[in-house]
């Protein structure tokens, strides 16, 4: 029996919820982390047309981009299309999962994904959000040093400084968990065996949102623009640019609602930046800065779907769970193009 803790836990290895912005409502919404799950689906965002797509699919566990629940719920009455929504998930026994900014900025997440999908190589992020210092390890060993190195020499971003009555080395946060379970796994440490310190003077493991990146060659913008509108099979995209003539090749992502990193994307020396929810005022200040802009819409995160969908999967492949995964059919885009 596959659960959703044991689904969601695996999840949280790749994108873990304290790599989201703060305050970020993401993880388990609505369901119990002991339900049994068999079917899941992937989603962008969980709206009433939505429950009954999952409902209708006898799906378990929903797993969406965009959490269901970002401000207090007073009330879960029928006369609300919204809370009515929460009634009908509860009533079916459907289980609702949120990984939200922590997949926008987590490697091999969104904006990773979009890049992908233009053939732009990912360089950097556009905007940091975590610092966080490697620490130096010490392992207490009992005669088994050469296994010990051996066992930690398969992991990345870890240097080994010393090896004589201790093992003594230099290991990145997101490897840390990663070394001492597997150490632990193959019976080569103890509880207290490790002691671990936090390099405060760095190196840093760095997290950001948002991507910087290149294309292979030069385009005119305005190629490029509709080269976005093709690629995210979107109904209509809007530029922003006083020169349509212009050649781009570096690039700038991010994906919902970016606007107020344009200027760090210009800082940055991006030709073009593409992201979502531009407001006219704003629309204007990028105009006269002369930092041509994208505005693909919100709904381009729409891509997260048969992403996840595959990643999932996998997983489960390799975790021999036995659930089915599927895709959301329903579009949640809110606007039409005519």
């Amino acid at each position: 029996m596959t659960t959703v803790n044991e689904i969601t836990k695996y999840f949280e290895k790749f994108y873990p919820m304290w790599m989201a912005e703060k305050n970020d409502p993401n993880g388990l919404h609505i369901g119990s982390f002991d339900a049994k799950v068999e079917k899941v689906m992937v989603t962008l965002d969980v709206r009433p047309n939505v429950v009954m797509e999952a409902i209708e699919n006898k799906v378990d566990l929903i797993i969406a981009k965009h959490p269901p629940i970002f401000t207090p719920v007073s009330r879960l009455t029928d006369d609300n299309a919204q809370t009515k929504m929460f009634n009908d998930l509860i009533k079916n026994n459907i289980n609702v999962y949120a990984a939200h900014t922590n997949i926008d900025i987590a490697p091999n997440g969104l904006n990773d994904w979009l890049f992908e999908k233009l053939g732009v190589k990912v360089e950097d992020y556009l905007e940091l959000v975590h610092k966080l210092p490697y620490e130096m390890f010490t392992i207490i060993f009992n005669n088994n040093k050469t296994q010990i190195l051996n066992t930690i020499e398969k992991i990345p971003n870890i240097k080994i400084i010393e090896t004589n009555e201790t093992i003594k080395g230099i290991v990145s946060p997101k490897n840390k968990k990663n070394m001492v379970q597997l150490l632990h796994n193959n019976d080569l440490i103890s509880n207290d065996s490790v002691i671990f310190q936090k390099l405060l003077d760095g190196p840093y493991e760095e997290y950001g949102i948002g991507r910087i990146g290149s294309l292979p060659c030069k385009m005119p913008l305005e190629d490029f623009t509709y080269l976005v509108k093709d690629k995210y099979n979107m109904d209509h995209v809007r530029l922003i640019s006083k020169d349509l003539n212009k050649n781009v090749q570096k690039i700038a992502i991010c994906s919902g609602s970016g606007q107020k990193f344009y200027e760090t994307a210009k800082a940055k020396g991006a030709d073009v930046y593409i992201t979502g929810d531009v407001y006219y005022h704003t629309g204007h200040d990028m105009l006269e800065s002369e930092m041509a802009v994208i505005d693909a819409g919100h709904y381009i995160e729409h891509l997260v779907k048969p992403n996840l969908v595959k990643i999932i999967k996998e997983w489960s492949n390799l975790n021999q769970w036995d659930i089915e995964v599927i895709e959301s059919k329903v579009s949640t885009n809110p606007f039409r193009a005519y």
